[in-house]
């Protein structure tokens, strides 16, 4: 478990997480937002960790994060693309300033998902990914309190 006061930053926090869940012989991280600072960030903190793999997910280019895009680790595809990914995915992480949902439990559910454990994490304000898609079969769902260290002990 990781405490905010370990690190020092979310992005820290986030990609320690997901490269503790490393499988064989890559992590695959679906990262909806990669253009933004907060999701931009956790990609280059990703990708310090040689087995992790990213797909990010931009409406539009943001030449401040051309060092995450250039990388050959990373492949980009349009946002409207993001549910064709889901199955690709070990981690799917969305940090967008969307108002609405990134990711709705519909539209999850109706994606023919392999049966394998996905761990989701919604850094958005607001929610960016339905709660209920963590009541989903073999899926865990992390937000931003799941960082606070008042809500770990």
């Amino acid at each position: 478990m990781y405490r905010a006061q370990e690190a020092v930053s979310i992005s820290t926090l986030v990609a320690k997480e997901v490269n503790s869940i490393v499988s064989d012989p890559h992590t695959k991280v679906l990262i909806i937002g990669i253009g933004g600072k907060i999701a931009g960030d956790i990609a280059k903190n990703l990708l310090k960790y040689s087995q992790i793999e990213l797909i990010g997910t931009v409406r539009s280019h943001n030449p401040i994060f051309d060092c995450v895009l250039k990388n050959n680790r990373v492949t980009m595809t349009n946002y409207d693309s993001r549910y064709d990914y889901l199955s690709w995915a070990d981690v799917v992480l969305s940090a967008t300033a969307s108002p609405h949902y990134t990711l709705t439990a519909k539209r999850v559910k109706e994606t023919s998902l392999e049966q394998k454990e996905r761990l989701f994490i919604d850094l958005a304000i607001p929610k960016d990914i339905d709660p209920e898609i963590g009541f989903l079969n073999q899926i865990t769902l992390h937000n931003l309190n799941h960082y606070k260290s008042d809500s770990r002990r």
